[in-house]
């Protein structure tokens, strides 16, 4: 069964990777790409077994509001492709809170031990929720972690997927780690394949009385990034029209604004982010600056790791109306950011806000 299994979707080492099998595509129209894997790169390609993704679902539906997790396992082709063959949820002294999860030291290792030992399958990374927060990307955190864990186990590359849970649907993204890059890492892109995991079964009987399985029966599953579905020419245009990213000089002032935080934090790389509701988001440290599609009219808001301060920097933007106010929302910026750092998002109240 598992030479059959392999046969069919890894047939020839040089394959291009579009051409190994058919890949489930979000986009009606979408046509195969042709993807370069480079083993001395994060890989931009990610393969999992359906049933692996529908058991990650039913692991986020039973916690759809707050974080929880979970560890894959599978292989790395020789082109640096991760194969998840298996993926497990938490433990039962997993803990779980509204901005992170830790999973059960203990569930964990006895697991990979068995799949190591018995399969020979490696624990490849990790997955966890960030349910309904908005944000569909790591975090700088999650980020800061994994590079720490290839800096430190040593390890070459690390697989890592977030999921969110929106309307009763779940989403799973795959973000690939590489020891060459360690301050950035690649959205790939899933190569589903459409079966049950030749592994699920075996596992499942064989860790019967070890194995915590989520309560949701069934998957409810939303939109992935697959291999042949369309990319926009560049992020950008994942945005609405209306997005103040989108409009003259937009894409300039992040740049700036990004320019002021590495002012600021010379020791903290800082990157943006996005997710697919608009939202904009500069993290840098354990901190993140989340900017929606209304700003600069509402207020950014700064999150350290995932979680807002509970007493809010004011934000003095006032719209005048003239053509360019990039200068306006840049020295608003300013002040605003530095006001966050001085009061370091605890001690701040409104005798400190600078007028």
């Amino acid at each position: 069964m598992l030479n059959d299994f392999f046969r069919l979707f890894f047939p020839a080492k040089n394959q291009p990777v579009s051409d190994i099998g058919s890949v489930e595509s979000s986009g009606k129209d979408s046509q195969p790409l042709s993807i370069v894997v480079d083993e001395r790169k994060a890989s931009p390609v990610a393969v999992i077994c359906q049933s692996e993704l529908d058991y990650i679902s039913r692991c986020v539906q039973d916690y759809p509001n707050i974080e929880t997790g979970g560890d894959l396992f599978g292989f790395w082709t020789n082109e640096g492709v991760p194969v998840v063959l298996y993926a497990i949820g938490p433990g039962r002294e997993a803990n779980h809170q509204q901005a992170f999860f830790v999973q059960d030291v203990n569930y964990f290792v006895k697991i990979a031990s068995f799949l190591e030992d018995k399969y020979q399958l490696s624990h490849m990374g990790e997955w966890h929720s960030h349910h309904q927060l908005g944000l569909a990307r790591p975090s700088g955190h999650d980020a800061n972690t994994i590079f720490n864990g290839l800096r430190n186990v040593p390890l070459r590359r690390m697989l890592l997927c977030i999921a969110n849970y929106r309307q009763g649907r779940v989403s799973v993204n795959p973000y690939m780690f590489h020891e060459s890059d360690m301050f950035h890492y690649v959205d790939a892109s899933w190569r589903i394949l459409p079966v049950q995991s030749p592994y699920r079964t075996l596992i499942d009987n064989d860790l019967k009385d070890v194995l915590i399985h989520p309560e949701a029966l069934s998957a409810s599953l939303g939109e992935f990034r697959t291999l042949s579905a369309p990319q926009p020419k560049n992020e950008v245009s994942r945005l609405g029209g209306e997005h103040w990213m989108r409009r003259k000089g937009g894409v300039d002032l992040l740049k700036r604004m990004i320019g002021i935080i590495s002012l600021s934090c010379p020791e903290d790389k800082v990157a943006p982010q996005w997710d697919e509701f608009g939202n904009i988001y500069i993290v840098f440290g354990d901190r993140t600056i989340k900017f929606t599609e209304s700003f600069p009219v509402d207020a950014p808001v700064m999150m350290t790791e995932g979680q807002t301060s509970g007493r809010e920097v004011p934000w003095e933007f006032a719209p005048k109306g003239q053509e360019d106010e990039t200068s306006a929302i840049l020295e608003t910026f300013e002040k605003w950011i530095q006001t966050n750092l001085n009061s370091n998002n605890k001690d701040y109240d409104d005798s400190s806000a600078i007028q």
